[in-house]
């Protein structure tokens, strides 16, 4: 007779119980939390927009502390993970409740500003170019890409 281990962990996003037997001679304690921390890190993303190929490259990165990483800074996917650019991390972090003219987006904006002139030749920007390029990417108030530029 072959004993099995059930392990449920509820509440990982509002709804979704997760359910998982495993043969208990083929675990240990450290693979049962991996693994629940896995797929806990799944729906989080899942359930934020994110497609299974991203969410395994996002996970492959940051490991089990991917939903706090994107919960913080959801911009830095597009620093840390090829294939990520600003245009997909804004998205996401809109899903994630990131207000517009939240800071952490402006400066992302920016620094996306920047990186788009330099892939056109440029080694920097003065900020009265710079500023438009941001507002315009960035659906805010001049203001606020002005004061991060500046």
């Amino acid at each position: 007779m072959v004993e099995y281990c059930v392990i449920v962990s509820c509440g990982l996003s509002p709804g979704v119980d997760v359910v998982t037997a495993i043969q208990k001679k083929d675990i240990s304690r450290r693979e049962v939390s991996g693994g629940l921390a896995y797929q806990a890190g799944m729906v989080f993303l899942h359930s934020h927009g994110v497609g299974t190929a991203r969410a395994v490259r996002i996970y492959k990165t940051y490991g089990g502390d991917a939903v706090q990483v994107m919960s913080e800074n959801p911009y830095r996917l597009a620093r840390d993970i090829r294939g990520i650019g600003f245009k997909t991390a804004d998205a996401i972090a809109m899903k994630l409740g990131i207000d517009k003219t939240a800071m952490v987006r402006v400066r992302a904006g920016i620094s996306y500003a920047l990186t788009e002139a330099m892939d056109e030749g440029h080694c920097g920007l003065p900020s009265d170019e710079l500023v438009p390029l941001a507002e315009k990417l960035l659906e805010v108030p001049q203001e606020l890409s002005a004061r991060e530029a500046g």
